[in-house]
């Protein structure tokens, strides 16, 4: 599959859902797939509309990410496939704890989520020493109340160099 590859001088690329036709890995559109057959009509599902034994075909590449009304974003699960992408196990993490270029890439994912209150789908480049991965990322929310109370952030490897 050929994917797009973010500019030497732009480490992410973030596009809403819905706005620009965006390829994603089957790992990521399967879970967009569920996510919108729960969405029965409403603009998203609810927290409780995804439980994690409808998500265990994801567990090893989803985060489910919390959204406090500060929006000091703060990780409640990150499954194991992500410890590279996040730089280390971030379950139970607050975004602010992460190394800053990676927090800055998941806060810019998390805003434009809210932003759009719609799903969001990203290609982010993690530097490591003198290599890098390349993800593809799809943010997902998820309502409680009125408001979105957690994002589902489902990440897919593309590339290593």
């Amino acid at each position: 599959m050929n994917h797009p590859r973010p500019f030497k001088d732009e480490p992410q690329q973030i596009r809403r859902l819905g706005a620009h036709t965006v390829r994603l890995p089957p790992l990521l559109e399967d879970l967009l797939a569920a996510w919108l057959q729960k969405c029965a009509g409403r603009g998203m599902p609810s927290a409780t509309d995804l439980p994690p034994e409808d998500l265990r075909n994801w567990a090893g590449n989803l985060a489910i990410i919390a959204v406090p009304p500060n929006e000091q974003f703060w990780i409640r699960q990150s499954g194991f496939d992500l410890i590279r992408r996040f730089g280390r196990e971030a379950t139970n993490a607050a975004i602010a704890e992460l190394a800053p270029d990676i927090a800055a890439q998941l806060r810019a994912i998390l805003k434009a989520t809210l932003k759009a209150s719609a799903p969001v789908a990203a290609l982010s480049q993690v530097r490591l020493g003198y290599g890098g991965s390349i993800y593809s990322e799809i943010a997902l929310p998820l309502a409680e109340g009125g408001r979105i109370s957690s994002v589902l952030l489902g990440v897919s490897l593309l590339r290593e160099s």
